[in-house]
């Protein structure tokens, strides 16, 4: 089974990423220009070797591993991999691209087990509630900002969480995120 990782590079010199990502036989590149720099968003194999990416020059690398099955054991993820998501998805969140954070953490929570994957399910709506606000549907928000709460509290996980979010939904919701492990 081939295991990838999606990346999302946010730099301001496109030219000397694109070259990089050539260098490693990313596929699936896709280019968005934001006010203050670029998101690259592409696929490398899990295997590849990416210490030729110069992360001094990025704002920041955010990996996800996609699987075709999820059949992988979670124990193959890592500290590193975990603590990884979890910058990402801070950094993510405290810059408000809320679309972003429910891409990095929806793997989470289909990797998780048991409380667990209750509190990355929360989680990861907090940031849909987030998206569905940016897109002008508050009522659909506030509901799915109810479900993560729900989410969150059934988990019996990271009280400390649900005490510091607001009981009642408003626009930019911005959170905490921590990662617990995956079982």
């Amino acid at each position: 089974m081939n295991r990838f990782m999606r990346c999302l590079v946010f730099s301001v010199d496109t030219e000397k990423v694109m070259q990089e990502l050539l260098d490693i036989d990313a596929t699936n590149i896709i280019i968005r220009s934001h006010t203050d720099c670029n998101e690259i968003d592409f696929r490398v194999e899990a295997a590849a070797d990416m210490s030729s990416l110069r992360p001094g020059h990025y704002g920041i690398i955010s990996v996800s591993i996609l699987m075709p099955n999820h059949g992988l054991p979670p124990q193959e993820f890592g500290p590193d991999f975990l603590g990884a998501v979890e910058i990402t998805a801070n950094w993510l969140v405290e810059h408000e691209r809320f679309w972003e954070v429910h891409e990095v953490l929806e793997e989470l929570w289909h990797l998780a087990k048991g409380k667990l994957k209750d509190y990355y399910h929360g989680i990861t709506l907090l940031a849909v509630a987030n998206v569905q606000a940016q897109t002008n549907r508050l009522d659909i928000a506030r509901a799915t900002y109810s479900r993560a709460l729900f989410r969150i509290a059934s988990s019996g996980t990271n009280a400390e969480l649900l005490q510091s979010l607001p009981q009642q939904f408003s626009y930019p919701t911005v959170f905490r995120f921590q990662s617990l492990g995956l079982d």
